[in-house]
């Protein structure tokens, strides 16, 4: 399979996918930290930034928008160009697959960390 597929495209889907978790992890981590920290301002509750939501269409959601230049978090080119240059190259299963596994992984998380 990998010489039909090639090992450059196998390369470039996997970076990808590693990119598009740590925007993930990295978007989830900003909201937490924002959260707590307008907590222990002594924020009033209904005033604290609104969760960011743990499924898989939220997810799923959030690396479409990204990648095709709709989320104000879309990087900006040289250009001026907003968006993901190289997502074209990039099958969209690996957006949505990562997606769904970095959902999971939150939803698992917290049924933990609430024990």
């Amino acid at each position: 399979m990998l010489a039909t597929y090639g090992q450059s495209a196998v390369a470039t889907n996997t970076g990808a996918r590693r990119f598009m978790w740590n925007q993930h992890v990295g978007r989830i981590q900003r909201n937490l930290w924002l959260r707590e920290e307008q907590r222990c301002a002594g924020v009033p509750a209904a005033d604290v930034t609104p969760a960011e939501a743990w499924t898989p269409v939220s997810f799923i959601t959030y690396a479409n928008q990204y990648k095709n230049r709709t989320h104000p978090d879309s990087p900006v080119g040289d250009d001026g160009s907003r968006g993901l240059t190289w997502s074209p190259e990039v099958s969209a299963d690996v957006f949505e697959c990562v997606s769904v596994d970095a959902a999971r992984a939150f939803q698992a998380f917290s049924k933990a960390a609430s024990k």
